[in-house]
């Protein structure tokens, strides 16, 4: 067996085993798949974190848009909400004028839904884009990625579950927009909150996948062929004549 027969044997193989259909099973296939191109996908969610000291409420809203089949650029917004516990500012005064207590960000997303299926799409996904810290804390740059996977729940509504890991930068200046600084003369600053670290958690909204589906041609839709014949006039019954 030579080197190219033993290869293509070995594609053939990994390919059975992945489970990968043909490529005419594919192409057949590709009609009824979701997250074609020009599929146009709105999102929103919310999160929630709770600690000791700080309580954070977040909200996001985006959209997406399929420039080819399973792989699409995106823009999301963005908007986290930081509640400082009463103990904590009654032993900082001043807390809440001094560290960010809004985070607002724009992402710039890049998508690839690598197994295009109607009831479970797992994915990975990237963007990099700025950060608003409120308080005149400045602005900094943000980091996203992780895997996820779209389930399909009816229709054009899917949920979005997955895990995301952020990370700041330049970390350690956006730290320190975070340290409390105490009105006494020479104080030393007081960290508050590790913010702008590697972080990650977990990912869940909503999501709506709009267009892109294809849709089989009736035969009435269909255009005529121009080397078959035209077709037989339809027979029409008709009375006999009467003759006088």
């Amino acid at each position: 067996m030579d080197l190219a027969r033993l290869v293509a044997t070995g594609l053939v193989a990994a390919a059975a085993w992945l489970g990968m259909p043909s490529l005419a099973e594919a192409a057949e296939d590709e009609r009824g798949r979701p997250w074609a191109q020009g599929t146009i996908v709105p999102n929103f969610g919310f999160g929630f974190g709770y600690s000791q000291d700080l309580v954070s409420l977040s909200f996001g809203l985006g959209a997406g848009y399929y420039i080819a089949n399973g792989f699409s650029l995106g823009l999301q917004v963005d908007d986290e909400i930081l509640i400082y516990s009463k103990s904590l500012k009654n032993d900082l005064p001043d807390l809440e004028n001094q560290v960010p207590t809004n985070v607002f960000s724009l992402t710039p997303t890049a998508q690839w839904v690598f197994l295009r299926r109607p009831r479970f799409s797992p994915y990975v996904f990237a963007g990099l884009g700025p950060v608003f810290l409120n308080n005149d804390n400045g602005v900094y740059g943000q980091w996203t990625a992780g895997p996820g996977a779209y389930i399909g729940v009816g229709g054009p509504v899917w949920i979005d579950l997955g895990v995301g890991f952020t990370g700041l930068f330049p970390t350690g200046q956006c730290n320190e927009r975070f340290e409390y600084q105490p009105s006494a003369v020479g104080a030393e600053p007081i960290p508050v909150l590790d913010y702008c670290s590697f972080r990650w958690g977990p990912r869940l909204g909503l999501v709506l996948a709009l267009g892109g589906s294809r849709r089989e041609t009736s035969a009435r839709e269909r255009p005529a062929d121009p080397f078959l014949p035209p077709p037989e006039p339809a027979f029409e019954s008709a009375h006999p004549a009467v003759f006088d």
